[in-house]
């Protein structure tokens, strides 16, 4: 499966089904199956947006997971800014545009890497058994 590595809080915030719109500089050829990695590294002004401040309900940044695989999703779509996809999108960007986001049962260690890398997860029953968020089982 095709991987993406997003630093923290924005990573919890896609993992939450908050923000369906992830900002690259780059476009991305890949549509389908995409695994949400949270990065070790972590955006330290990211804490003080509001959308993420919302989207965490109070749960502090630096209490969130790195290194780790939170969530899969489905890249549907990716398109340079036209100043759509607000208030998550940013001017002047590529538009990642996820659907279907669900969270896996339990994080999965993983290592990042820049761009989109390949994850073969040691248990596909983690994907499959992905819920999207707030369903609780």
């Amino acid at each position: 499966m095709k991987a993406l590595t997003v630093w923290q809080p924005w990573a919890e915030c896609i993992a939450r089904g908050a923000k369906p719109i992830e900002n690259r500089t780059r476009p991305f050829g890949h549509r389908g199956p995409l695994a949400i990695h949270a990065g070790r590294r972590r955006d330290p002004h990211a804490e003080r947006h509001p959308l993420v401040r919302a989207a965490l309900a109070g749960q502090p940044a630096h209490t969130l997971p790195g290194g780790v695989v939170l969530a899969v999703a489905e890249l549907v779509d990716c398109h340079p800014d036209r100043g759509c996809c607000r208030p998550w999108g940013e001017p002047g960007t590529y538009h990642l545009v996820l659907a279907h986001v669900r969270r896996l049962p339990r994080p999965i260690p993983a290592r990042g890497e820049r761009g989109l890398w390949q994850i073969d997860l040691a248990d596909p029953a983690d994907a499959a058994a992905a819920r999207p968020w707030g369903v609780n089982r």
